[in-house]
């Protein structure tokens, strides 16, 4: 795993989901977004001491678990090792069950993975942050940027480098998946507008292949305002005709040739609940409940 610099003392580690790195003057390392995987965490550490350096901090950028599971791996090789996380993903990150729970509705299936019936605490975070982030000499900048989940924060360095998360798809991924997994349409594109003015001249997403400057990052965030604008329209065609949540989505999923598995499903589901209540909050649709069912229509 090699330790590839992007500015100054802000470097990252390519991954599934890529891994920040942030070196203080004493060669400790701020890690950002660990990744998936026990595993993965002990390889950041063996790949930081290669290169003189040494975890010390681990933020996460949001309470999604492939983006700090690796924690374990870093806390079992370094056990000094403290979890930084914004306030609001806090809740999420220390019981693991909650995100499970809420993208069913219930007790978590065991169709969700070795963890869905588990509902203990696996992480404490040992830090909870707001606007800003101060270690040893050196603030970061914290932004709340809220859509793809509640607790999504990103992070910007001295360098002027820009951990973006989650917060905005890249092209990959949407091209891979097409429908982003969004907790609030509205508060998305609200943070996608934030982010747009925000003071960087690098960005990494979390599941790409690249390191982007600004400019590119911009260009980016309008795509992803497209796909929602795409969608959105798609969904106010549909509901001409009053229809069931359930419908609505067979329909996106089918005119989009999107396949899921239990989990993306699910997630898709969700991205549909988040475009109705939109909607309903902007008084585009209505519903009618008849014969069992919830049937939306535009009004």
């Amino acid at each position: 795993m090699d330790v590839n610099k992007i500015n100054g003392h802000s470097y990252y580690i390519k991954g599934g989901t890529n891994t920040g790195v942030y070196v203080f003057k004493d060669k400790s390392a701020l890690v950002i977004d660990a990744g998936h995987t026990v595993g993965r965490g002990r390889r950041i550490c063996s790949s930081l001491e290669e290169n003189g350096m040494r975890a010390r901090y681990v933020y996460t950028t949001h309470e999604h678990f492939d983006h700090y599971e690796a924690f374990q791996g870093i806390k079992q090789t370094a056990p000094h090792v403290e979890l930084i996380a914004h306030e609001m993903a806090k809740p999420y990150i220390e019981n693991l069950y909650i995100g499970k729970a809420y993208l069913v509705s219930s007790a978590p299936s065991k169709f969700q993975g070795k963890r869905a019936d588990e509902s203990v605490k696996y992480f404490n975070v040992d830090i909870s942050v707001k606007d800003k982030l101060i270690i040893k000499d050196r603030e970061f900048e914290i932004h709340h940027v809220p859509g793809h989940c509640m607790g999504q924060a990103v992070i910007i360095t001295d360098d002027r480098v820009c951990y973006l998360g989650d917060s905005v798809f890249d092209r990959t991924i949407m091209a891979k998946y097409d429908m982003p997994f969004l907790y609030s349409i509205d508060y998305q594109r609200e943070s996608l507008d934030k982010i747009k003015n925000l003071d960087f001249d690098y960005g990494l997403i979390s599941h790409s292949k690249n390191v982007y400057n600004k400019a590119e990052i911009d260009k980016i965030i309008d795509e992803n305002v497209e796909v929602l604008d795409r969608y959105e329209s798609d969904i106010i065609e549909i509901v001409k005709t009053p229809i069931t949540r359930e419908d609505i989505l067979q329909q996106l999923l089918v005119i989009n040739e999107i396949e899921c598995n239990f989990e993306t499903y699910h997630f898709n589901y969700s991205t549909m609940g988040a475009f109705l209540t939109s909607l309903a909050d902007r008084d585009m649709i209505d519903y009618i409940y008849d014969q069992g069912k919830i049937f939306y229509y535009g009004i």
